[in-house]
């Protein structure tokens, strides 16, 4: 603190807010620049959600089902390449390709919400909804309980 200019004033409640909310933006997008994989989904569910560690490996393993296969086959490289149209083809590609039952389908969509908030896109969340024809409002959507930082 020796090198300080005399003069300065500390940084107001509001200012600290904003650095500090400047400096948690700057980190999320280093998170998203990285590449899809495995562990960068489970680092980037993990960080943004709170709850028991088996109900977030539910949640990234059905994440990893329909993630990474699509990626690889759209040759999308990084998390932040991600567009809503890729998440509605993930989805509709995950309900055709397997005989699932309609409460394992929303389950999986449901994860794929988590990760669409993970990624910074809650503004996705109603149109994703619509073009899986879910209410806007359910219970299991009740129960979503995002916990962003």
């Amino acid at each position: 603190m020796l090198n300080a200019y005399i003069g300065a004033r500390r940084p107001t409640e509001n200012q600290r807010q904003e650095l500090k909310e400047q400096k948690m933006a700057h980190r999320e997008m280093q998170d998203l620049r990285a590449p899809i994989t495995a562990a960068s989904l489970e680092f980037l569910l993990e960080r943004y959600f709170r709850g028991s560690k088996k109900e977030r490996t539910v949640h990234v393993k059905r994440v990893h089902a329909v993630v990474l296969p699509y990626c690889q086959t759209a040759h999308i490289q990084y998390l932040h390449q991600i567009t809503l149209q890729d998440i509605e083809q993930m989805v509709h590609a995950h309900r055709l390709g397997r005989h699932l039952s309609e409460k394992t389908q929303k389950d999986y969509f449901f994860s794929m919400l988590r990760l669409v908030h993970a990624l910074g896109h809650p503004e996705w969340e109603p149109e994703l909804r619509i073009f899986y024809s879910l209410p806007k409002s359910t219970v299991a959507g009740r129960r979503l309980n995002i916990n962003r930082r």
